[in-house]
């Protein structure tokens, strides 16, 4: 068994995934397997895998019809068995000592159940590391619940994430990691990595925040996180009840869960407003009905007070006047 799993979900990355395996390849950590899933890619991501991972005995390659990106990294985790495990998204790349940062800070402490690190966007020539909201080090129980759970959805100033829930940037416990897995609502397109990462957290009594930033995130236009359809409206409600539900033992994590949900809002309005293939008036029908649902205006009346710039405010206000009595404006 090795000790470290990589998973990896792909689809439609034909021009992407040699960058990904080729960075696994060279890790200076030898003890570790990957598993890529092909999730019914319509390009030749599945010929390029096979070629690129031929001859070499920890990649294992399996393809299944498209199920989505929740269902699929699933699927690569129950086809796993490393004591930890890694997820890393096919269009990105790591560092060549990744792994082996991991490995060095669970040698430090045997007792950590999670690692945080840090990551580094990418826009194909150039790349730009991303700091962590806490600082590096181990925190304890204690400190979990004092430090991180109050400050870990909408941390100052606003808005920033404590904790980004990115599932990359994290190394899991295999036997934590098995008992929250399958908590993600299926088909979950936008925030699928929350529903994990902070039901994982709660699962942890001990975690490292760590300053390494190499996981290159490519700034890829074409992923799911930069395009839009009418769905992910109706999957941002689902999430916004998920996350309000989590037992996160902290007095402030419903002024948390709706400082997100007026992030969330602002970011699915701007997409909705930006597509293409919608009709306006369809889009304002949409709109009208999505902030209905959150009750968007009570979410700015409980969060009036918290620190954010005058723009961010406007944001809020423009929202705030055409989702009340005047709605949003048929006119362009």
């Amino acid at each position: 068994m090795a000790k470290y799993s990589v998973v990896i979900p792909a689809y439609n990355v034909e021009n992407y995934i040699s960058d990904c395996i080729g960075s696994l390849k060279a890790q200076s950590f030898l003890d570790f397997e990957v598993v890529i899933i092909n999730d019914g890619s319509c390009d030749n991501t599945e010929n390029v895998c096979r070629e690129l991972i031929k001859n070499d005995s920890r990649f294992k390659l399996i393809s299944q019809k498209n199920q989505g990106p929740v269902r699929t990294r699933i699927n690569g985790f129950n086809n796993s068995s490393g004591e930890y495990v890694v997820f890393l998204d096919s269009d990105d790349y790591i560092s060549l000592n990744r792994l082996e940062e991991f490995e060095r800070l669970l040698c430090s402490d045997i007792d950590i159940d999670l690692i945080v690190a840090s990551y580094s966007t990418f826009d194909g020539v150039n790349s730009n590391p991303i700091t962590n909201y806490f600082s590096a080090g181990i925190y304890d129980l204690e400190k979990i619940n004092t430090e991180i759970l109050p400050n870990l959805l909408a941390a100052k100033p606003h808005f920033n994430f404590g904790i980004k829930p990115s599932l990359w940037e994290c190394c899991f416990k295999r036997e934590i990691l098995e008992k929250c897995i399958n908590n993600v609502p299926d088909g979950i397109t936008i925030g699928e990595d929350m529903c994990l990462t902070y039901s994982y957290l709660l699962e942890c009594k001990k975690i490292a925040i760590s300053n390494d930033s190499g996981y290159f995130y490519r700034n890829n236009a074409t992923s799911l996180t930069h395009t839009c359809n009418a769905k992910q409206l109706d999957e941002t409600i689902v999430l916004f009840d998920f996350v309000r539900n989590l037992p996160v033992p902290t007095e402030n994590w419903k002024a948390q869960v709706e400082e997100y949900t007026l992030y969330m809002a602002w970011y699915i309005i701007r997409k909705v407003l930006k597509a293409e293939n919608i009709t306006w008036c369809n889009k304002i029908e949409m709109l009208n009905s999505y902030c209905n649902q959150i009750s968007i205006n009570q979410c700015i009346k409980n969060t009036n007070n918290l620190e954010m710039s005058f723009r961010r405010k406007f944001r809020y206000l423009c929202i705030k006047r055409r989702s009340g009595k005047n709605k949003y404006h048929l006119k362009r």
